[in-house]
């Protein structure tokens, strides 16, 4: 059988292999996995079942495709299978919560290959699909609810998901669920669950916001990390434009070189088309580098639409385009220059502003370590530019000094009316999270 040792970090390492047939799982499980071929645990399996098994609460570090929703599916079809059914009317037992439709269908697909000689019943709940039947199988009672945060909240609003009796709770891919902002629908939601718990957190990396969420949402938990085995294909990116090097370039200052190369540039030869489009009239913008219109996108590597949302894949696609919601100029050369979401255009007195452009200016300040703009209500301009900036370690500005600084830097339409300073609000990868600032800024003076 399998032992486990820990490393200096205090993660649980394995010495030796192991088989199924080593831990304590359930009798119809062990058969189930006979059955599928599944003999040898992966390395994420080896060290989380035995824990898990025992009842800890659990972090794990594994990249996607090592085998860790088994990791977490069969310690808990075990002991739940000790435990009597879920009848009509009472409340789930086990909660996973995971960050896309897909992958909550991905571990429904799991649950009904490995507990099908099992008396469990389960349902998967997530945005694009009709509320009346997730409503009613929770009414007819499950044991296990895999859902996404969005939905799941939706399902409590309205009184169908009832937390009080969640004994299991599995966060997976944690760092993919900051990354979308689910943060604050998580800790509503865990805030509603009994403490008396048994909690796993899985994570293809572990940034400090996921720590943030160990500490808040674990009780002295176990951690084990699995061996990194190369790319999965969460990592791999598809890209339909490209900014391609002209040799007249590298005759330009560096400053210069680096502003063309935060272009987008132009479509790949194999992508049908990238451009610049007048969202209101549908017609393309002219290529003066100048007037800003939405990027649209058409080619084999677009989607048709959204699956099973009608009303989003009408407000997105039109005559074939992908409306992409990214604004941006096209110039004459061809190439594609965003600007801003068009969600975060600040429109003062009539005027477009684009926040990334004072973004730009921002990060020029020696001080400023991060910096984001974002809308802020005024009674004469409608909305004017507020800052929030974070500064390098060590550094101290006042807000009017600031200021004084951006007179020489921008125009003055475009110069933030206030500075916040302070720890931006980040994702796990490190992306700023605008839509707290939103908030944020609703509460300034």
């Amino acid at each position: 059988m399998t032992t486990q040792d820990s490393n200096a970090s205090g993660e649980a390492v394995t010495t030796s292999d192991a088989a199924f047939s080593d831990f304590a799982l359930a009798e119809d499980l062990l058969r189930t996995l006979t059955r599928e071929g599944l003999v040898e645990p992966t390395p994420i399996q080896r060290m989380s079942i035995p824990l898990l098994l025992e009842g800890n609460d659990l972090i794990g570090l594994a990249q996607t495709g090592t085998g860790k929703t088994a990791a977490f599916l069969l310690p808990m079809l075990t002991l739940l299978q000790n435990s009597p059914a879920v009848r009509a009317g009472q409340p789930p037992k086990a909660l996973i919560l995971a960050p896309t439709r897909e992958l909550a269908n991905q571990i429904s697909t799991n649950v009904n290959r490995l507990a099908r000689d099992l008396n469990i019943r389960h349902i998967a709940v997530f945005g694009g699909a009709r509320y009346e039947g997730q409503i009613k199988a929770l009414k007819r009672g499950v044991d296990i609810v895999v859902a996404t945060p969005g939905r799941l909240m939706d399902l409590m609003d309205r009184g169908a998901f009832d937390p009080r009796g969640v004994q299991f709770l599995v966060l997976d891919e944690a760092d993919h669920m900051l990354d979308l902002g689910f943060f604050e629908p998580i800790k509503e939601i865990v805030s509603a669950l009994p403490d008396d718990r048994q909690t796993m957190l899985f994570s293809a990396t572990m940034p400090p916001p996921i720590e943030q969420l160990g500490k808040q949402f674990l009780t002295e938990p176990e951690r084990v990390k699995a061996p990194q085995t190369g790319i999965t294909a969460d990592k791999i990116a598809q890209h339909v434009t490209q900014c391609v090097w002209r040799d007249e370039w590298n005759e330009l200052s560096f400053d210069e070189q680096a502003d063309l190369q935060s272009w987008q540039g132009v479509s790949f030869p194999m992508h049908e088309g990238a451009a610049v489009m007048d969202t209101e009239t549908g017609q393309l913008v002219p290529r003066d580098g100048e007037t800003q219109g939405e990027i649209v996108l058409r080619g084999n590597a677009v989607m048709k639409g959204y699956y099973k949302d009608p009303a989003a894949t009408n407000a997105a696609m039109h005559d074939g385009w992908f409306f992409s919601g990214d604004a941006a100029v096209w110039h004459e050369n061809g190439y594609i220059q965003i600007k801003d979401r068009l969600k975060d255009v600040i429109i003062s007195g009539g005027e477009n502003i684009s926040s990334v452009e004072v973004e730009g200016y921002l990060y020029r300040h020696p001080m400023v370590s991060a910096a984001a703009v974002v809308a802020k209500q005024d009674e004469k301009w409608g909305e004017v530019p507020c800052a929030f900036v974070e500064l390098k370690p060590g550094e101290s500005i006042s807000e009017a000094a600031f200021l004084d600084w951006c007179r020489g830097e921008m125009a003055g339409f475009k110069r933030p009316k206030k500075v916040v300073f302070g720890e931006l609000p980040k994702t796990s990868t490190g992306k700023i999270q605008k839509f707290v600032l939103r908030e944020k800024v609703k509460t300034l003076e």
